[in-house]
């Protein structure tokens, strides 16, 4: 099975949103930015592409040795 992509763009490691939502979540930046991408991936694999509905943030959290509150924290954060 092939690959599938998503593009990020090229300052998007550096964005001082990061910055802002980690401030606001009380999470790191690199906390910020894993759950961001598992918030793409999820997005770009959904049925109806760009859909979120599909999240779990227990999920995500495992995934990224996270408690599901600090996803959920980030996730407010984002909004």
């Amino acid at each position: 099975m092939a690959n599938s992509w998503l593009r990020l763009w090229h300052d998007m490691p550096n964005d001082p949103k990061w910055r802002t939502i980690a401030k606001v979540s009380k999470q790191s930046i690199p906390a910020v930015l894993s759950v961001y991408v598992h918030l793409l991936v999820i997005a770009s694999n959904a049925t109806e592409r760009g859909r979120t509905t599909s999240l779990c943030s227990e999920d995500v959290a495992s995934a990224l040795d996270l408690e599901a509150d600090q996803v959920d924290s980030i996730l407010t954060a984002m909004q």
